[in-house]
């Protein structure tokens, strides 16, 4: 039947233009007119498909796999009523046996589920999109896109995960339910996903309007309440803004703590051990290193106690204390970031949080003079971050690590391509942000990132300042600059204080460091004579300026920054007067 209908169009007998019809029609056609008839004989005899393994099922995990010129035969055979009860009753399915999220706990124990239902939930997705004209319930549907995209958070799948919320966003708001808590539950997710991107500004939007959500629907003491305070208080971290940081972390620990045993033990169970390694994070970040490590030892405890070896949860939490470890110098945080590395090479596979361990025990090798097994802990980093969504910052830090222990190793050449690419990568970082100031402590970074002569105006909650800057800058700079009382009139200290100051992998690296500034009275001086010109700073040297000025211009930690939400129209003129003397220093 198919050779006759072929031959016709080979030999069309109305006088047709076979010329201009091309290979593309000729095939097209083909498909179209092979699969109609087959799909027309088969009838009631789809096991015939089996003998073809056009359609597979595998009797271990019960499942069947559709090749996809059959799917898309099946589909385009159906009538647009009957396409729209197909949904529905796969929706129905979908709803029934996807894993769903409780509370805020993690999915791990239902990752495999999670896995072998996402395609049909991606498809799914897809069609609802030529459909949405129809009459179509969604509720159903979009608990089921919620349940998938925070399995897709976990396991990092961030790429994906975008598009998908933002559908789901879009789906909700259509039936007037914005303010509902489920919207809530997907800008939370929004929220991790950009918190781990490093979107800060949309991270902290999107977890304050989880907040309000929650905030008009739950009571003080609801465990959903204890959840954004938490996720606030890693927002507030990575804003570097500490103290309200801690606040909220203790306030989740005593929503949590005060929670009924019969009814939420398995909650309490699940979420204190996170609480308290995020809280462990906090506190190392804020250099008090002795509360860091008691919270640290106590949230491994439980972790393990919970989740046992096998979890990314328990490889964070020795993660973290690991680098309390490392700060202070102690040598079991070796063991403890290798412990980290396997969990997370078992659980996460090829994750940039594996590629975080990666580069961790890399470092420690590389100072305990192991060159070897540091460089190929580098690569396997590398590889790692280069496949990852929004990893650049990643790639870039272990590249430049890798050209040093390169250099160490006598591998000069292959260094310095690797320092090449890592310096083009930190120069296309540096492009995508907006001018910012950001203080911490006794020290502001300053990233110019304007083209040549570039006016920078100054934005205040969206009103443009009369003042602006003008910038003869070629190229981003980023720069640190250090008060000269801070490292006292010996300056062998110099390389200490600045490793002190900056030494955070989670918040700044030395690798994207430019230039360090001094600032210093001409009176303060003291027993200082030589003003040296650079400084090694991890195995690495940088240019060493110093600014003479009277103290009282000096730049100081004050908390402004500058972005694309603006600064408090309180601080306009402090902040002015900051920026002025940043552009002064250049």
């Amino acid at each position: 039947e198919f050779s006759s209908m072929y031959e016709e169009q080979l030999n069309p007998a109305h006088g047709a233009d076979v010329s201009q019809q091309t290979a593309d029609f000729y095939y097209e056609h083909t498909m179209d007119s092979v699969w109609n008839v087959t799909f027309s004989k088969l009838d009631d005899r789809c096991w015939v498909l089996l003998t073809y393994d056009l359609i597979k099922r595998n009797p271990i995990n019960a499942t069947l796999s559709i090749h996809r010129l059959v799917q898309n035969t099946v589909r385009n055979r159906m009538t647009n009523e009957i396409r729209i009860i197909a949904f529905r009753v796969l929706i129905n399915l979908l709803y029934h046996v996807y894993p769903r999220q409780q509370l805020g706990m993690a999915m791990e124990h239902a990752w495999d589920d999670c896995e072998l239902f996402l395609p049909q939930v991606l498809v799914v997705a897809s069609h609802f999109l030529r459909l949405r004209d129809a009459d179509l319930e969604t509720k159903q549907f979009v608990e089921v896109l919620h349940n998938a995209t925070w399995y897709m958070q976990e396991k990092g799948m961030f790429e994906q995960l975008l598009p998908l919320a933002e559908t789901t966003k879009a789906i909700i708001a259509a039936t007037d339910q914005g303010e509902s808590l489920l919207m809530g539950e997907i800008y939370n997710t929004l929220g991790n996903v950009h918190l781990e991107i490093g979107n800060l500004e949309e991270c902290e939007e999107n977890f304050k309007r989880v907040r309000d959500i929650r905030v008009k629907h739950c009571a003080p003491d609801d465990p959903s309440i204890a959840n954004i305070n938490n996720n606030l208080s890693l927002a507030e971290t990575a804003l570097e803004r500490y103290e309200t940081a801690v606040q909220l972390s203790y306030k989740t620990i005593k929503i949590r703590e005060n929670l009924e045993d019969e009814q939420y033990s398995t909650y309490k169970k699940k979420t204190l051990p996170i609480n308290y390694s995020n809280l462990c994070r906090i506190l190392y970040t804020m250099g008090k290193l002795d509360e860091a490590a008691d919270k640290g030892n106590h949230a491994l405890e439980l972790a393990k106690n919970t989740f046992g070896l096998k979890s990314k949860n328990t490889a964070q939490a020795m993660y973290n204390l690991a680098d309390v470890h490392m700060k202070r110098g102690d040598e079991s945080a070796l063991h403890l970031h290798l412990q980290a590395l396997g969990i997370r090479k078992d659980v996460l596979g090829s994750h940039y949080q594996t590629a975080g361990s990666c580069y961790k025990v890399a470092c420690l090798l590389y100072t305990q003079g192991d060159a070897q097994g540091s460089q190929q802990l580098l690569s396997e980093a590398l590889a790692m971050y280069e496949h990852a969504y929004s990893a650049q910052g990643g790639a870039a830090r272990t590249m430049f690590k890798l050209a040093e222990v390169l250099t160490q190793q006598g591998l000069v050449d292959e260094a310095n391509k690797l320092s090449l690419r890592a310096k083009e990568l930190r120069q296309k970082l540096r492009m995508t942000k907006l001018p910012l100031l950001i203080s911490r402590e006794t020290r502001i970074y300053c990233c110019i990132d304007m083209s040549a002569d570039a006016q920078i105006p100054l934005i205040y909650d969206n009103v443009k300042s009369t003042t602006s800057f003008t910038f003869k800058e070629t190229s981003p700079r980023l720069i640190t600059v250090i008060n000269l009382t801070d490292i006292g009139s010996n300056l062998l200290s110099l390389e200490t204080t600045i490793l002190t100051l900056i030494q955070n992998d989670d918040v700044m690296s030395a690798d994207f460091l430019d230039e360090i500034i001094i600032q210093y009275a001409e009176q303060e001086l003291g027993e200082v004579h030589t003003k040296v010109d650079s400084c090694q700073v991890m195995g690495r040297t940088y240019p060493v300026r110093w600014a003479a000025i009277p103290k009282s211009q000096w730049l100081t930690s004050a908390p402004y920054a500058l972005s694309s939400r603006g600064v408090k129209k309180n601080d306009r003129r402090k902040f002015e007067v900051q920026f002025k003397r940043a552009a002064a220093l250049g």
